[in-house]
């Protein structure tokens, strides 16, 4: 799975925002022609929302939030202490889901969220 969004996330490092918006939608489109949701298709669209989150945080997401938005795609979920990134790993889930164009709903009951 790393090396998949790695591959995918090679030629996105130079690209505009615009650019990674679109990026992301033609990913999300190849995503939705793929009935499988095959690794390289999910990873295909997490990679742009991955680099996304760079220009907007100012860092990658961790190894272990990647692996976690993938396990979340696939309908599994995971139990972390406060702290340890499942915001961000959600996030990237729900955005990688809906561009794949499956509609998502985010709840929380973290105020400050």
């Amino acid at each position: 799975m790393l090396e998949a969004i790695e591959r995918h996330a090679s030629g996105l490092r130079a690209m505009s925002d615009l650019a990674l918006r679109t990026a992301g939608r033609e990913a999300g489109v190849a995503a939705r022609a793929d009935p499988k949701q095959t690794i390289d298709s999910v990873a295909r669209v997490l990679a742009p929302v991955s680099e996304r989150l760079i220009g907007v945080l100012g860092h990658a997401p961790t190894i272990r939030q990647i692996l976690a938005a993938y396990a979340c795609t696939r309908g599994c979920w995971w139990r972390w202490r406060p702290g340890e990134g499942k915001t961000l790993a959600a996030s990237l889930a729900a955005a990688t889901i809906a561009l794949a164009g499956t509609p998502v709903h985010v709840l929380t009951v973290n105020r400050y969220l």
